[in-house]
């Protein structure tokens, strides 16, 4: 079990854990493996590349890794701030739908339109887990008026006439695009006998989910449905 919790790095380099996390967490998304190992072991570099040896622990890339706009939102700085959706909303992300009024559970922190808003879901055990992020149509406020709301109504309550989604479907990425997770047998030549470190991601993530810190409350296209 890894703990995420502290970020600190050490004289030899900058961030701890949390950040070698995030770091593999992108680099998977955007469909490349990813070896975390001791900064001792970098001799065998070479080795690790060309023969596959194990050093270190291998996060294995998605199967659908994100290109273009997809991965650059993923690279954006996160909003102070976060969106709260309902597994109906996980499902429809996961089909390529845009993200409503009817998907959101709860918003928290600041942000205006147009920033990179985390989004959560509660798993299983009723742990907050973020999947992915948005571009959003709409600020902090805005989409807290929105919550359960569909978008015909929008117009009356925001008071002007705005995107009929809180964000389109182009402006979403998903950590795990699909929500089809890497497999060991989707990468065959990886031997499980040469690399006995070998470890999802997702699944190291989902070990011990971290709820994230509390924020202060504050306040299209055709195909698409809520």
């Amino acid at each position: 079990m890894v703990d995420t919790s502290d970020g600190a790095g050490t004289k030899f380099g900058t961030g701890g854990m949390a950040t070698k996390i995030h770091a593999a967490r992108l680099a998977t998304a955007s469909g490349c493996h990813t070896v975390v190992m001791h900064s001792n072991q970098l001799c065998h570099l070479t080795d690790i590349v060309v023969n596959g040896a194990s050093y270190g622990t291998l996060f294995l890339a998605v199967p659908q890794p994100l290109v273009g706009r997809k991965r650059w939102i993923l690279l954006q700085k996160p909003a102070d701030g976060q969106i709260v959706v309902n597994q109906k909303a996980e499902v429809a992300l996961n089909n390529d739908k845009s993200l409503y009024g009817t998907h959101i559970i709860s918003v928290a922190g600041s942000f205006t339109a147009d920033e990179a808003v985390p989004l959560f879901i509660n798993d299983m055990e009723g742990e907050l887990r973020e999947f992915g992020r948005a571009i959003v149509n709409y600020s902090s406020n805005e989409c807290e008026k929105l919550i359960g709301q569909q978008s015909d109504d929008f117009f009356d309550i925001v008071g002007y006439s705005g995107a009929e989604s809180v964000a389109h479907r182009n402006n979403i990425c998903l950590w795990i695009p699909g929500g089809e997770e890497a497999n060991l047998m989707d990468f065959p030549e990886i031997n499980m006998e040469t690399h006995p470190s070998v470890t999802d991601l997702n699944e190291l993530l989902s070990e011990k989910p971290k709820t994230p810190p509390p924020f202060s409350t504050s306040g299209s296209a055709s195909g698409d449905s809520p």
